[in-house]
C-alpha cells in the first residue's frame, strides 16, 4: 500500500526498537508521532524469535467488531475495563496478536493531543483544543518480537502519514462552530470495533 496523495511519509524507523517518534510537519508548534507497542508476556517476547511478527495492523482490521457504539462518558471506563482484563489475563502458552497491544500518538509537547489505534487506511482528524492541526494514516504497521526489547533490524515495519491542513481539501480544513465556520471534519472513530 502507498500513502494517498496529500500525505507525507513520516521517517519512523523500528530498527532503532520501539517506541520510536517522529516530528509531524506543522507550521506553528511542536507536533510529534509516537508509535508505543507493549505486550502482556514479558518471558513470551524475550523467547521469541527477534524477527517474528507479533502484531499487524492488517490484522487490527480482522478483529471482530464490538458492542457497537460507545458513548464518550464511557470511554473512560472502557478503557480501565481493557486494561484491568490485560494486567490480570493468564499468561498463554505462546504469544499472539491479541497480547500486544499497539498505539500512535501525537504529542504536543508533554500533551497527548489523540491516542490512535493503527488501523491502516483510515485518516484521523487530530485536534489540540477545538483546532483542526492535521490528519494522521496508518498505511501498515507491523512490529516484531525483537522491536518490542531491543535496537536492530529485526523486519518491523512502519508506515504512517500525516497531511497538514494546507494539503487537505478545502471542505476538510475547518471544524464546525469554529470562527470561519464551514463543515465539519469527517472523523472515524478509530476504536469502533477495537474492544
Amino acid at each position: 500500500m502507498t500513502l494517498p496523495t496529500g500525505f507525507l511519509a513520516l521517517p519512523l524507523d523500528a530498527a532503532g526498537g520501539l517506541p520510536v517518534a517522529a516530528p509531524l510537519p506543522v507550521p506553528d508548534g511542536d507536533l510529534r508521532a509516537v508509535v508505543v507497542a507493549v505486550a502482556g508476556d514479558l518471558a513470551a517476547v524475550l523467547g521469541a524469535a527477534p524477527g517474528r511478527t507479533v502484531w499487524t495492523s492488517a490484522a487490527c482490521l480482522e478483529r471482530r467488531p464490538g458492542p457497537g457504539p460507545v458513548a464518550a462518558r464511557d470511554l473512560p471506563e472502557l478503557a480501565r475495563s481493557v486494561a484491568v482484563a490485560a494486567l490480570t489475563a493468564p499468561p498463554g502458552p505462546t504469544l499472539s496478536g491479541a497480547e500486544v497491544r499497539v498505539v500512535v500518538l501525537v504529542v504536543a509537547g508533554r500533551r497527548v493531543l489523540a491516542a490512535i489505534p493503527p488501523r491502516p487506511g483510515r485518516p484521523v482528524a487530530v485536534l489540540d483544543d477545538g483546532r483542526l492541526r492535521g490528519h494522521l494514516l496508518v498505511d501498515e504497521v507491523t512490529v516484531t518480537a525483537g522491536a518490542l526489547v531491543a535496537a536492530g533490524p529485526t523486519g518491523a515495519r512502519l508506515s504512517v502519514g500525516w497531511r497538514t491542513l494546507a494539503a487537505a481539501p478545502a471542505a476538510e480544513r475547518s471544524v464546525a462552530g469554529q470562527p470561519g465556520g464551514g463543515p465539519s471534519v469527517r472523523e472515524e472513530d478509530p476504536y469502533a470495533g477495537l474492544v
